[in-house]
């Protein structure tokens, strides 16, 4: 399949699991990395029909600020992979705690998450009953400032069809918080966005 051909698939993929997306963007992309301007089109046109997807944002942003964007995709790619996070969340030691995995996390005044709408009730629920309540944000999902705010805009606009049903709460509404780095209380927890902010990636393509 030709590289173009692949990213439309990988770009109507909607819902479809990160990890599959991050492995199956970075190939494709490696194949386009010498056609300068298709490249550039192809990223924004991924993370356009992916408005939730940090992980997906996180690697076309990393390519896209490498003078050897191929080389580049296959280390964030790797990195992607090796995440550490669900190792850290087995080890925490909280079997019966409810789990939720962010979407996307930004900071403005406070550090925020993008969730699903369903999530928001089970975090509910276990602020209810007690239970501890842990977010798990993988690798690539904290977002630097510009596009955060760009994600949320998009991801919350009625005006886009591949708009998801998910709402941004502050943090400190779960106990916990394990990254690849480990696991954090959510009321100490410092956020450092994963990669530099990348204004040439949020501007609307065609694929």
């Amino acid at each position: 399949m030709h590289p173009i051909e692949y990213l439309r698939h990988v770009a109507r993929a909607s819902g479809a699991d990160p990890s599959m997306l991050v492995a199956e963007t970075a190939s494709a992309l490696r194949a386009m990395r010498l056609d300068q301007p298709g490249f550039v089109l192809a990223t924004r046109r991924i993370v356009d029909k992916h408005p939730t997807c940090a992980p997906l944002w996180w690697l076309c942003a990393g390519a896209l600020s490498s003078l050897d964007p191929g080389a580049r995709l296959s280390e964030l790619a790797d990195e992607f992979e090796r995440d550490h996070s669900a190792g850290h969340l087995m080890n925490s030691g909280h079997d019966d705690a409810l789990v939720i995995e962010a979407l996307a996390m930004g900071k403005e005044d406070a550090i925020e998450v993008l969730i699903g709408a369903v999530d928001v009730e089970d975090l509910e629920w276990a602020r209810e009953v007690g239970r501890t309540a842990i977010l798990v944000a993988r690798r690539g999902t904290k977002l630097p400032l510009e596009m955060w705010r760009e994600m949320k805009r998009r991801a919350m606009s009625t005006d886009n069809p591949w708009t998801l049903d998910v709402r941004v709460i502050d943090v400190a509404g779960f106990d916990l918080v394990v990254d690849h780095l480990g696991v954090h209380a959510a009321s100490e927890f410092v956020f450092a966005a994963e990669c530099a902010p990348c204004p040439e990636l949020l501007v609307g393509g065609g694929l």
